[in-house]
């Protein structure tokens, strides 16, 4: 009962604490969740700051984000990679719900994957008409549809967001699963990919150079311990990142490779909304220096 009431709350306490103190309530969420899924700890120093967790929160901050829902909106944002890159780059999508009784489960194609377009890690997988119950996904989409990232992160370019659903093509993979490539680049340029494996068995995380030589740190998750397969589209692949993040500080380029196409995934101004720990503070520190503040 106390866990339902503080999940009904708890987005009027985070808005709150973001509106009146969002320096103190990123210091305390940056070092909860550093010793929660970390090796170490320490207090974000988001005014003066040098580590790439400290300059994202600092970002996230004082950073101006009026006019950025059109790269976060996972429908608004089909259209902004279709003029910088080309539609081919865009998943399918089947439909899109503002309310919960609008869904029709007619206007599907499976399999699809059902996602809030203001939110994120909120997906529902139906390979085929059976996995359809109707009233149970009315139910979920309901709830999905009154929240809002911007009241729990911080993140102001969610916070003017429509809520709506959106419907688009499942890609499955004939063998193995499905890796999507994270490109963190830096005024343009891509720096590092990070690649989640086993996200819903055991989440471990490699990351890479752009030569795709290892690195021996990882982000909140453990390392992984074995070799991820250089896609052997990769030169394309940083292409693209670089054209969908031209013009920002920092931008993390989402994208998958599938059935020997590359198909965009999401933009993200803030990794893991500058709460993630890194292996050690040295490496927060030297992925850090990339990130160079105007």
């Amino acid at each position: 009962m106390k866990n339902t009431l503080y999940n009904r709350i708890r987005p009027f306490i985070y808005r709150l604490a973001n509106q009146s103190t969002p320096v103190l309530f990123n210091q305390i969420q940056h070092y909860r969740l550093h010793r929660k899924f970390g090796q170490h700890a320490y207090w974000a120093n988001i005014k003066d700051p040098k580590t790439f967790n400290e300059k994202i929160l600092h970002l996230k901050v004082y950073g101006d984000y009026g006019g950025y829902e059109r790269y976060v909106d996972k429908e608004m944002v089909k259209q902004y990679v279709a003029s910088v890159i080309g539609e081919s780059y865009v998943i399918p999508t089947y439909a899109v719900f503002s309310e919960s009784k609008d869904f029709d489960p007619d206007a599907l194609r499976f399999p699809c994957i059902l996602k809030p377009t203001h939110a994120s890690s909120r997906v529902i997988i139906l390979n085929n008409k059976n996995d359809v119950n109707t009233n149970q996904l009315r139910n979920t989409m309901k709830k999905w549809l009154q929240g809002n990232l911007y009241d729990t992160s911080g993140e102001k370019q969610y916070k003017n967001l429509t809520p709506k659903v959106i419907a688009e093509q499942l890609l499955v993979p004939t063998n193995g699963e499905l890796l999507d490539y994270k490109f963190f680049c830096f005024d343009g340029e891509p720096h590092l990919i990070q690649v989640d494996i086993g996200r819903r068995v055991n989440h471990t995380r490699a990351i890479y150079d752009t030569n795709w030589v290892k690195q021996p740190f990882t982000i909140k998750y453990p390392l992984y311990e074995g070799e991820v397969p250089k896609p052997n589209v990769l030169t394309e692949m940083l292409e693209l990142a670089r054209k969908l993040s031209a013009g920002f500080s920092f931008a993390r380029v989402d994208l998958y490779h599938f059935d020997n196409k590359i198909y965009f995934g999401e933009l993200t101004f803030h990794h893991e909304s500058g709460y993630g720990p890194f292996s050690t503070y040295e490496d927060d520190l030297q992925v850090g220096n990339l990130l160079i503040l105007s």
